[in-house]
């Protein structure tokens, strides 16, 4: 069972999320996502930078779409990665809300409708690494996210299969990524140094 988030004493309804499992335990994800699932369980939840990068990244793709909001330790910060409330929220005052608010404008001015048509074996693939090679890194993380932002490259429509490769790209970018284009693609894979892993299918 997932821990209460000691530091947020404030706000009691976080939940830390620790996968217990190896993401690939007996050569099926299964027990990895179940366990993520019941830790989650629509809850507030909280993620720190400590685990593997695609073990982290795949088990914010599993909480993305049932819990109610989902926040990212980085660097001694908190930021809000996503929210799933259809009211104002008033969050600890130790959340940083702004990347959430960047994420939030960039959906109202490129408005993607779950209806919108699909063209039959049409992809999009994003390279984070190449991505954030491109802008000089910030000496705060805040600084470098928002940046990471404010270049990030949309797809101009929903595809059937999108990719996300990320060797060597800290799991918070690689977290928001998959918040932006969740809406955008039902298959998506994520590569890294590992082998390809699928986020949603």
């Amino acid at each position: 069972m997932s821990q209460p988030f000691q530091e947020m004493s404030s706000v009691p309804t976080y939940t830390l999320i620790e996968p217990k499992f190896d993401l690939y335990q007996k050569d099926s994800p299964e027990p990895f996502l179940k366990d993520i699932r019941l830790q989650a369980q629509g809850q507030h939840i909280v993620f720190y930078d400590s685990a593997e990068v695609t073990t982290l990244a795949r088990a914010y793709a599993e909480v993305l779409d049932i819990s109610a909001e989902g926040v990212f330790h980085q660097h001694g910060s908190f930021f809000l990665l996503f929210s799933h409330h259809n009211f104002p929220i008033l969050p600890s005052k130790k959340i940083d809300t702004s990347l959430w608010d960047m994420i939030v404008e960039m959906q109202e001015r490129f408005p993607v409708g779950g209806n919108q048509k699909v063209v039959s074996n049409s992809t999009y693939t994003i390279n984070l690494e190449a991505l954030c090679g491109q802008f000089p890194q910030a000496n705060d993380i805040k600084t470098s996210l928002k940046t990471f932002l404010q270049a990030f490259p949309l797809p101009h429509e929903r595809v059937e299969r999108l990719t996300i490769i990320a060797p060597r790209v800290p799991a918070i970018f690689i977290c928001l990524t998959i918040t932006i284009l969740r809406s955008y693609s039902e298959h998506m894979i994520l590569t890294t140094d590992e082998e390809p892993i699928t986020l949603f299918s």
